[in-house]
């Protein structure tokens, strides 16, 4: 036996049933036709990742092992879990049952990019405009990957899982402002300048909201982070912004989030359960600290083991605080839509106001983890 078998799917080899696989291949279209040819139910075609969706039995999964036209299978059950946790968590079921998806409004995300993945391009696109500010280019891409996995927790419609696997806001309008590089990087001038874009494009684009899954060490009271994103605030625009990934220490919470007026995301460990009563706050989520007036995070949000969209795989996991703040970026895109005219400082008390405490330490949790159910 090879490698082109993943090793989670070699004992299903032998027991029997169907299972869905992803098959990839150099030359898709001819894979795919051989494949349906030999009596494979394929599902789906992946241009972008050069790969076959199907249902198949152990005996097919074997002999795909030999198929000279297979690069290599792979299961689709280890990647299809913690987004669909992560809805249940937080409360997104008591939105959508009364009709709330974030429809008609637009959240901008200053990131590394945005790849044409399905769960974000099929049925239809909700890119209205993507502007890169790192190498000026005039189409949309992404040479890292973050900006795509957070675009996947803010409104991938789970196109690719059947819509099981969904954002928080799967029909909201999106803006992509490429500001981080290649490496995930940002000059502070590239963050400003996307700032200055969004201010000068608010109305023409009607954006309601702004994901910062971002962080750098603060410089003051002067911290040009801090104060773009409380220019965006001031401009009637709900900025939510990650706490940072340096904890479990105090005074650790990076710029844009130590500034008063956004809102502040920290990391939850939801333990894979639903259960409030057994989360905690993640180990590596920042503190804020009384001692330094930095009362932050604002709230804690699912940011452990989350699946959202990748690249180079249609699923992925990561865990962060930049994996929380599109959770909450989300349903603050629900709250506006229910709310159309409502000012960001009543959005941040509504959130606020929707948080069931952990811990009980603010400085980790600020007013608990978000809880909408």
């Amino acid at each position: 036996m090879t490698n082109k078998i993943h090793k989670n799917l070699l004992p299903r080899i032998f027991a029997g049933g169907r299972e869905k696989v992803l098959v990839y291949a150099n030359d898709l279209s001819f894979c795919a036709k051989k494949l349906k040819d030999k009596g494979y139910s394929v599902k789906k075609s992946y241009p972008y990742l050069n790969a076959v969706y199907c249902e198949c039995s152990g005996v097919q999964i074997s002999d795909l092992n030999f198929d000279v036209s297979v690069n290599f299978v792979m299961p689709d059950a280890e990647v299809f879990a913690m987004t669909e946790l992560t809805r249940e968590i937080v409360g997104i079921p008591s939105f959508t049952e009364n009709g709330f998806t974030g429809k008609g409004v637009t959240v901008a995300v200053i990131d590394t990019g945005i790849s044409s993945h399905l769960d974000l391009f099929s049925p239809f696109k909700r890119l209205v405009c993507f502007k890169d500010f790192v190498n000026g280019k005039d189409y949309y891409y992404d040479d890292n990957g973050h900006g795509t996995f957070v675009c996947g927790v803010l409104c991938g419609n789970g196109f690719c899982s059947g819509g099981r696997y969904r954002g928080m806001a799967p029909d909201c309008n999106l803006i992509v402002l490429k500001a981080l590089d290649y490496k995930g990087v940002a000059s502070t001038s590239d963050i400003l300048d996307a700032v200055e874009w969004i201010i000068e494009n608010k109305n023409l684009y009607n954006i309601k909201v702004v994901n910062m899954s971002f962080g750098s060490d603060p410089l003051g009271i002067n911290d040009p982070l801090s104060k773009a994103a409380e220019a965006l605030w001031r401009q009637g625009i709900t900025v939510v912004a990650s706490a940072g990934n340096s904890g479990s220490g105090y005074n650790t919470i990076k710029s844009p989030g130590i500034n008063p007026y956004i809102i502040t995301v920290g990391a939850s460990n939801h333990h894979n359960s639903i259960r409030i009563k057994n989360h905690s706050v993640a180990s590596f989520s920042s503190r804020g600290s009384g001692e330094n007036y930095i009362f932050k995070p604002d709230c804690v949000a699912p940011g452990v083991d989350i699946i959202s969209l990748g690249t180079d795989k249609i699923y992925v996991t990561k865990s962060g605080t930049s994996v929380s703040a599109p959770v909450v970026a989300g349903m603050v895109a629900l709250i506006i839509q229910r709310f159309p005219q409502i000012p960001p400082d009543t959005v941040k008390a509504i959130i606020k106001n929707y948080c069931e405490k952990l811990s009980g330490d603010i400085y980790a949790e600020g007013s608990g983890e978000i809880n909408f159910n």
